[in-house]
């Protein structure tokens, strides 16, 4: 029995015209948005994480397996969705990384290509 939607943590797209025609369309969509948004509108936490992204594409796999230890065991218990998993993990994540980017800023600043600081 075949998959009728896509599921890429089993590498599976579906029909491969729609899934690029999608993709391609989505990746306009989002960059014709972000134009859209003054310069003069800060977007905080995203800035941040963008300005730091070396970090944060560093750790933020080893916060993933973790977390996904974790709440698969909790999911187990309690039989929550896997949407809302995925996206509690996405929070927590995305949370544990402003602490992450302190501390490695902070004592390791030339693994993220940053001067060292005195």
């Amino acid at each position: 029995m075949g998959l009728n939607h896509v599921e890429m943590s089993i590498g599976h797209i579906g029909n491969p015209f729609t899934f690029y025609v999608t993709a391609l369309m989505l990746s306009f969509s989002l960059i014709w948005a972000c134009r859209q948004i003054p310069n003069h509108f800060e977007l905080g936490v995203i800035s941040y994480l963008g300005k730091n992204s070396m970090v944060v594409l560093t750790v933020h796999y080893f916060f993933i397996s973790v977390l996904s230890t974790l709440f698969g065991y909790i999911n187990n218990r309690i039989g929550l969705g896997n949407q809302i998993i995925s996206f509690i993990m996405f929070v927590f994540v995305t949370l544990l990384m402003i602490p992450s980017i302190r501390l490695i800023s902070k004592y390791l600043p030339s693994i993220v290509g940053k001067s060292e600081r005195l």
